[in-house]
């Protein structure tokens, strides 16, 4: 597998998790504060429109990333989903945000 369909599953594992949680405007706006966070290192991420469902957005984002080097399309998505998670940490505490993420990614031990 490669880094890019990695990061894909990681996105797309995440995306199907708190969609079930908070709903595709609950992931957009989450989405939406983690772009505004990135947007200052990758200023091409104000490209992607956060107002689509969650999965277009993940399209359009995806799509966004493409157009770019593989090298500052791969640093982009990995800081992108670093902040997401940081974010989502920071507004519904560690404990909770782990769990969502463990959830999502599978557990230590290299389950997915």
């Amino acid at each position: 597998m490669t880094l890019e369909d990695a990061l894909d599953q990681l996105w797309s594992l995440l995306l199907v998790q708190l969609v079930g949680i908070m709903g595709n405007g609950g992931f957009n706006a989450l989405l939406a504060r983690s772009i505004l966070l990135t947007k200052t290192e990758f200023p091409w991420l104000e490209e992607c429109n956060v107002h689509q469902s969650s999965k277009s957005e993940l399209a359009t984002l995806r799509r966004s990333i493409e157009q770019q080097s593989a090298v500052d399309g791969l640093e982009a998505s990995q800081r992108l989903l670093l902040v997401l998670t940081s974010v989502l940490v920071d507004l519904i505490g560690e404990p909770l945000g782990i769990g969502i993420l463990m959830t999502a990614w599978g557990d230590n031990n290299g389950h997915v």
